[in-house]
């Protein structure tokens, strides 16, 4: 027999895991007035070589990656590898998932993320606490039930340690040894944690009311569960896809995966959640007090577009994730002069920019305060801004013209910087701006207009914070230009 797999019975395989063999020809039957079905044969071999590259999974080659070499790394990926598997279970229970994306949904973390402490304690979860989180409607506690249930199959022994704590009696860790490292995977602020990438892409069809009111569908929607073992944009993965069979007379569902790639691209379509560790509270920049007769300078809304700064997966979320900006001031204003400035001045600004806003290039308001008072005799200023990772570093280094001391004497004078940062990417800004420059030409356009526009989706707005009339400019160039940190860079006079 000749059999020949037809694109369409290769979608099936894909989606149904099973192949319908096609018999276009019995060879033995095979005489002169059949040979022009030899040809039709022929052309449908050629046809099937043609169609396997439209219908084959989106796995590709191994993607550059850097893979964890210190023994605490090492161990840390067995956990979450670990946890990943396990969590492939803990989701068939459509509650227990939908209670992980409404605590991720509720934004008390940075980056859409949450610890799993909060996970397995609610008892002790600040989170849990949040209006944010409770208006979600979440069966509190039912991920913590599936996944003790889970772990007692024996089936995940790098998770054997857990088998310490009495969870039925515990609300916490805290009795855990300080040496106990394994207890401060769970404990700290840079425990095991799972992120959600573009999770934004997926609120509307993740409501209570779906998850209530599921009558034929056994598990609701399905997540790609990935480890973060690496740090790449790209790692391979199994895409969960819901099928039936008939057993018995009658249909069955089970679930059946699919290797994938996962990446940024995959991560926008669907849902993906990816077991790392860290997770911050969500950034919240104070102002300092305010003063009469000050000149307050503010970092006003933000954007990062045509690049992603970290990794999509890492195995520390210092190096993936979203992008972790600081904006900083470089000031010499009253120091010594035969000195060097070796600090940034004043209060850090922290921003953090999500994948997707990156990808969208979508503005974020920040208004922080860049200099809480800009003194008259204080010439010049660098605004520095860059990127923090955990490992390598760069280096602000230059000089400014402004006031300075000379024997306790103010002058004007010119004073060195050299500021050492974390950060594995080249410095995203180091702009100098000159007092008198900046507030004559603050309120006009800098060549990019005022209009602040998101490079897809629709979004569009005018900085008109402290204004009556007009609106603040975008600095430092658009998304067409090639420029990655776009801003607007406001003042209000107190």
């Amino acid at each position: 027999m000749i059999f020949v797999e037809t694109c369409a019975h290769r979608w099936r395989k894909k989606k149904r895991s099973y192949i319908r063999p096609v018999k276009l020809l019995n060879t033995k039957l095979l005489t002169t007035r059949n040979r022009n079905y030899l040809q039709i044969v022929l052309l449908f071999l050629v046809f099937f070589n043609s169609c396997k590259k439209d219908f084959k999974s989106n796995t590709i080659p191994e993607q550059k990656a850097t893979f964890p070499t210190t023994e605490k790394d090492i161990q840390n990926v067995k956990i979450v590898t670990a946890i990943s598997g396990l969590l492939k279970e803990v989701y068939k229970n459509k509650l227990a998932f939908y209670e992980v994306n409404a605590a991720i949904y509720s934004g008390y973390y940075e980056d859409e993320r949450v610890h799993l402490k909060d996970l397995l304690f609610p008892e002790a979860s600040e989170l849990y606490q949040q209006q944010s989180f409770r208006k979600y409607g979440a069966t509190v506690g039912e991920f913590k039930k599936s996944f003790f249930k889970e772990l007692a199959s024996d089936k995940y022994p790098a998770l054997n340690f857990l088998s310490k704590y009495n969870v039925q009696n515990q609300s916490d860790m805290t009795t855990a040894s300080p040496v106990d490292t394994a207890a401060e995977i769970f404990a700290n602020s840079s425990g095991v944690s799972i992120y959600f990438p573009y999770s934004e892409n997926f609120q509307v069809p993740l409501t209570t009311q779906y998850f209530s009111n599921i009558n034929t569908d056994p598990w609701g929607y399905l997540a790609t569960v990935i480890p973060a073992d690496r740090e790449a944009n790209a790692a391979p993965g199994e895409q969960p896809m819901k099928n039936r069979r008939f057993v018995n007379g009658d249909y069955e569902w089970y679930i059946d995966y699919t290797p994938v790639t996962v990446d940024d691209n995959y991560a926008e379509n669907n849902i993906t959640h990816i077991v790392g560790f860290g997770a911050s509270p969500t950034i919240i920049n104070s102002d300092p007090p305010v003063i009469q007769n000050t000149n307050r300078v503010y970092t006003g809304w933000v954007r990062v577009i045509n690049k992603q700064y970290d990794n999509f997966i890492s195995f520390n979320s210092e190096n993936g994730g979203a992008g972790e900006f600081k904006v900083c001031r470089i000031s010499g204003y009253l120091q010594q002069a035969n000195q060097q400035v070796t600090n940034f001045a004043g209060d850090i600004a922290s921003v953090s920019i999500k994948r997707r806003d990156v990808r969208k290039g979508i503005w974020k308001r920040i208004y922080a305060s860049w200099d809480p008072d800009w003194k008259n005799d204080n010439l010049e200023q660098i605004l520095a801004v860059y990127e923090e990772d955990r490992e390598d570093t760069k280096v602000f280094t230059g000089s400014l013209k402004t006031t300075v001391k000379i024997d306790n004497v103010n002058v004007e004078g010119n004073i060195g910087y050299n500021i050492t940062v974390k950060s594995q990417d080249n410095i995203v800004r180091q702009l100098k701006y000159t007092r008198s420059s900046y507030f004559s030409d603050a309120k006009n356009s800098q060549g990019w207009g005022f209009e602040l526009t998101d490079k897809s989706g629709g979004g569009k707005r005018f900085d008109t914070e402290f204004l009556s009339t007009g609106s603040w400019p975008a600095y430092d160039g658009n998304y067409s230009s090639g420029a990655d940190w776009n801003f607007t860079f406001p003042y209000k006079t107190f």
